[in-house]
């Protein structure tokens, strides 16, 4: 994956030995970094027009990287900065509230510099085409997507799922199993191969059943084989909430059948 240069970074992490590792990985793989052992600081030294991309500790002194994503997160300009938390944390509770307060991934130490330049990349290049469409999508401020002409629904729905990309991936690091990096880039391809092939295929026959906006989303998570737990657990929605999008989608398509998959019925559909 190619970023272009320069690409700012900003790292933060009262470890002074772990910020220069990761300022020395980064900068051999041409990054410019900004760094800092004090988050506080950070909030005010980061710039969203600048960095791309934060990599942030758990646990600090000043203030632990859970609060300073969620005082990140407030500040309006800085909410699609892409955040990874680097902890030495295995907790699994750690790793769900890394993704609550809004992270994009989660990696474990030791450091693996192989791991830390392939999640900062993807990161940063899902960022950037959310970013592209955002700015696609919103030109128009007066932009209402139920107001959309008929030939433009399904032009709308495919750059919709474009978003799931920046979702999709870190859906792996919340299952229970501990699993290599290569492991998991192998299921995150398998993941992002499997929505571009069938979503063309989706796309065209979700628009016969007039489902919502929250509804097309829950179906292409459905796509990638997510139970609804997972798909709550991202989503940061309940199990029941879940459950009842479910039941409403099954009820737009007709399906009275318990044994017959929202899926299956999408793509045998003719």
């Amino acid at each position: 994956m190619c970023i272009e240069s320069p690409t700012h970074v900003l790292i933060i992490d009262d470890n002074l030995g772990d910020l220069e590792f990761l300022k020395i990985i980064l900068e051999t793989d041409e990054f410019v970094v900004d760094m800092t052992d004090n988050p506080i600081k950070a909030l005010d030294l980061i710039d969203p027009e600048k960095h791309e991309l934060v990599l942030l500790d758990i646990d600090m002194p000043q203030m632990n990287g859970f609060n300073f994503a969620i005082e990140l997160k407030k500040k309006v300009d800085c909410q699609r900065i892409p955040i990874i938390f680097i902890s030495g944390m295995e907790l699994k509770d750690h790793i769900q509230k890394a993704f609550q307060v809004g992270a994009q991934d989660y990696i474990q130490k030791p450091i693996a510099p192989f791991e830390v330049i392939a999640r900062v990349k993807l990161r940063i290049q899902q960022a950037r085409q959310l970013k592209q469409l955002n700015a696609d999508l919103f030109t128009n401020k007066h932009f209402d997507p139920k107001k959309l002409k008929a030939n433009e629904e399904e032009s709308f729905i495919n750059k919709y799922f474009m978003i799931l990309n920046d979702i999709l991936p870190r859906l792996n690091l919340l299952k229970e199993q501990k699993m290599s990096w290569s492991h998991q880039k192998k299921i995150i391809d398998a993941i992002e191969n499997d929505l571009t092939l069938k979503s063309s295929i989706v796309t065209q026959k979700m628009k016969h059943f007039r489902l919502s906006i929250s509804e097309i989303r829950i179906v292409m998570f459905l796509i990638t084989g997510l139970s609804s737990k997972e798909i709550a657990q991202s989503l940061g929605l309940s199990f029941q909430t879940i459950k009842t999008h479910r039941k409403n989608i099954r009820k737009k398509m007709g399906l009275t059948n318990k044994q017959t998959s929202i899926i299956d019925c999408l793509l045998d559909l003719k």
